[in-house]
């Protein structure tokens, strides 16, 4: 039989086969603690990409930085200027900027690109959220910071962060995951109630805060440049948009293409510079040359 495969995202990834699912039930009935700790397992486990290689933008090796836990994260560093960290978001590392980084360089930024434990050189197979929190604050605690951009689930993470004193003066978050615990209850569902309780007590014992309280609307210090494409299959643009209603508009990018698009760098590269950006809804798509990206981003209008 097909396997039945939970909404897959860069935040979680979990596929229990159909005919595991009535095990799951019965478990959760008989034992929904032990249940909910091995789905939590499986459900933080990374799979990690392939590990990003040394380029022109990094400045020899990779600095390791200590966390809780006997956890460690890795920072890449290249540049002079105002600090700008670059943080990923699930599965994935510093490689994720080979389009970004090189344009803040150019602009005379220090760029420093963060990989969380179990994604990139770092290492461990799990993660959470806590843990990229901790990667970030740690990484501005060794070299300062300027600004912060952020895909996916490292989004929440920044927000964690600045609940805990992170002030970073320019923030941008791209295709941010707006509320992890949303996807620890679609996991929980198949196993009702008694499921979705524990293993969101489970996130609260790791998070060590409440995992209902983790996401962007309790945990992020306004203004950012936020942007999320209309077609992104892995977080929806409407939950993103029901938190961010002035977020910026991309068209058919998907959920990565947000990361290398011309329009979309030149906009986050202008926003740390603190050039003027207009903060009405724009459409990036495809095939647009980088003039006209870089025009539509500064000088476009509302309507």
């Amino acid at each position: 039989m097909a396997p039945a495969i939970i909404p897959n995202s860069t935040n979680v990834r979990i596929n229990i086969p159909s005919s595991q699912r009535l095990l799951v039930g019965v478990a959760s009935f008989v034992a929904p603690r032990a249940t909910a700790e091995w789905m939590l397992d499986r459900m933080l486990t990374t799979r990690r990409r392939a590990r990003a290689r040394a380029s022109s933008w990094f400045d020899g090796e990779p600095l390791h930085l200590t966390l809780s836990d006997g956890q460690s994260a890795v920072a890449r560093a290249a540049g002079s200027g105002p600090v700008v960290h670059l943080l990923h978001g699930w599965d994935g590392s510093a490689a994720d900027w080979r389009t970004l980084a090189p344009a803040l360089l150019a602009a005379g930024f220090r760029v420093v690109a963060i990989e969380a434990p179990g994604h990139g050189a770092a290492p461990g197979a799990h993660s959470h959220v806590r843990w990229f929190s901790e990667a970030l604050l740690a990484s501005v605690e060794t070299f300062g910071v300027h600004g912060v951009v952020a895909h996916s689930f490292g989004a929440p993470a920044v927000g964690l962060a600045e609940r805990a004193g992170l002030a970073a003066s320019r923030v941008v978050l791209l295709a941010p995951e707006p509320d992890p615990a949303a996807w620890v209850r679609a996991i929980a569902a198949m196993g009702g109630e008694r499921l979705t309780t524990e293993m969101l007590a489970g996130m609260t014992r790791r998070l060590r805060r409440p995992a209902a309280e983790v996401g962007l609307a309790h945990g992020h210090r306004r203004p950012a440049l936020v942007v999320h494409d209309t077609g992104d299959r892995q977080v929806a643009f409407a939950r993103t948009a029901a938190v961010f209603p002035d977020l910026w508009r991309t068209s058919d990018l998907g959920h990565r293409g947000v990361l290398h698009h011309p329009g979309v760098v030149s906009a986050v590269v202008a926003w740390q510079r603190g050039d003027p950006v207009s903060p009405c809804v724009h459409h990036f798509v495809p095939g647009t040359c980088a003039t006209c990206a870089l025009e539509r981003s500064l000088y476009e209008r509302c309507a």
